[in-house]
């Protein structure tokens, strides 16, 4: 796990200093940063045993397809509400904690995307710079969900 960490910090340091004369390999520096994630979560999360499950080896059209999924069910959650108020005066703790796991699912699932999406736009554009620091931008908010985002129970 430190080779991990070493290669992703070594490729970015490489990217700004400009110490490597050649690109580096981007697949590499993916894998280690989804490495880094998966190392976060399992020992560096405030609460392990409610962190907000993060999948790293899922395409980014699987994340989009569990994006909508969590929108669906925020959907019928809303409408669960809507059709029945009682329930919302009644338990409120408990609808606003599942709220609260429907959205925060979203907001990790939504980072993933992005860190995603940054990494093939880095592919397309290696030597753009604002590329690498949108890149950056991206893994450092999911690292950081990645060692906070508590399912609320």
């Amino acid at each position: 796990m430190r080779r991990a960490i070493l290669t992703v910090i070594l490729i970015i340091l490489s990217r700004v200093s400009g110490v490597f004369a050649q690109a580096p390999d981007l697949d590499s520096l993916m894998n280690a940063c989804w490495a880094r994630i998966a190392d976060i979560q399992a020992h560096e999360h405030e609460i392990p045993e409610f962190a907000v499950p993060i999948d790293t080896s899922a395409s980014f059209a699987e994340l989009g397809n569990q994006a909508q999924a969590a929108l669906d069910h925020l959907k019928i959650a809303e409408a669960d509400l809507a059709a029945d108020t009682a329930v919302l005066n009644n338990h409120f703790d408990i609808v606003a904690f599942t709220l609260h796991n429907y959205l925060l699912d979203l907001r990790v699932l939504l980072a993933q995307q992005r860190l995603e999406y940054q990494f093939l736009n880095l592919k397309c554009h290696p030597a753009d710079s604002s590329a690498w620091q949108e890149f950056d931008k991206a893994r450092l908010e999911l690292e950081h969900l990645a060692r906070t985002a508590t399912i609320s129970d």
